[in-house]
């Protein structure tokens, strides 16, 4: 596959264009890539409507061998179906994978572990970063003493670090990756919209007005370049307009999306699309709370349907607000 090929497969899955992915022919240099899509794809858009699970639907559009890879996206797909995590990674040895002569793999392979990883409800989100952050700490420090003029080849690993740096808040340490990718490694052309992705996310975290215009630009750049309409890009847009109280763009995104025919109600982008509707209405403040409560009751309902209701951040912090009142509240009653 040639760089351009494998900068289109990239950019398609992170900007949540994951059907074009799906359609791709299955070898060594797609499994990893058109697998990933089509879990997201039906974990973010909902089911396609000739399958009833995940599986049916993995099993159509690939045909699984004896890798390792193979074997981590059977488990994966398996949580994903029942929600059970029992068993969750038995039969898989990190030393096997750390073990792999090709760094690629080891990287897709150490990625789909932790991914695997963060479904284990016995784990904290805390737990799982210290853990993946010490895999990659040695893979670094390796990498470095080999001291050799290749690409980077972790860069799969190091974006799910930084998405759990960022879960957990922990802004400095996802300042120290991007710093890193900027400043010791040579990123292939392909990658660069991973490290353009957590310089998004930590810009917007922070109050520096550079770091956000850059990411404004970024977004703005992929709006500019999606191929119809693409909900996941276009929630981007519309928290970044929100973030900059450029509320009547915010709203003509929101009715560009309400009046597309093929919207899914299923998914969880579906889910941040009524969470972006919510902000918006409170935000505005124009008393318009029968709206905002029955877009919170759709949102609890498409979770419930989802079986995302504990995973839904705002949903958490509903629960966790409410929580705190009911607390505060008995003190004095």
């Amino acid at each position: 596959m040639s760089n351009k090929s494998i900068y289109n497969v990239k950019k398609n899955y992170y900007t949540g264009n994951y059907k074009e992915n799906t359609q791709l022919d299955t070898d060594d240099a797609t499994l990893y890539y058109k697998s990933l899509s089509i879990i997201d794809n039906y974990i973010n858009n909902g089911p396609s409507t000739e399958s009833t699970d995940l599986k049916t639907e993995y099993q159509q559009l690939i045909i699984s061998d004896d890798s390792t890879l193979s074997a981590l996206f059977d488990k994966y797909i398996t949580i994903v179906d029942s929600g059970s995590d029992e068993g969750i990674l038995d039969g898989v040895d990190m030393k096997d994978i750390l073990s792999i002569e090709d760094p690629q793999t080891v990287n897709y392979a150490l990625t789909l572990y932790f991914k695997i990883l963060l479904k284990n409800s016995a784990l904290s989100l805390d737990e799982v970063f210290k853990s993946i952050s010490q895999v990659y700490k040695t893979l670094i420090k390796d990498l470095l003493a080999a001291n050799n003029d290749a690409l980077y080849p972790y860069m799969e690993l190091t974006f799910l670090l930084g998405q759990i740096a960022s879960s957990l808040k922990n802004w400095d340490y996802l300042q120290g990756l991007i710093e890193f990718l900027n400043g010791k490694v040579d990123l292939a052309s392909e990658d660069e919209i991973m490290l353009s992705f957590l310089e998004l996310i930590y810009g917007v975290s922070s109050l520096d007005t550079q770091s956000k215009e850059s990411g404004f630009y970024f977004v703005e750049d992929l709006v500019f370049n999606s191929s119809g309409n693409n909900l996941f890009v276009n929630l981007l847009m519309i928290n970044l307009q929100l973030s900059n109280k450029n509320y009547e763009e915010a709203e003509q995104l929101i009715s560009k999306i309400k009046s597309e025919e093929d919207l899914s109600q299923a998914g969880v982008f579906y889910e941040y699309f009524l969470i972006a509707q919510i902000n918006y209405y409170l935000q505005v403040g124009d008393g318009d709370k029968d709206i905002i409560q029955s877009l919170r009751e759709e949102l609890s309902q498409v979770c419930e349907l989802n079986g995302t209701t504990d995973r839904n951040p705002y949903l958490i912090e509903q629960k966790a607000l409410s929580a705190s009142f009911d607390t505060i509240t008995s003190k004095y009653l």
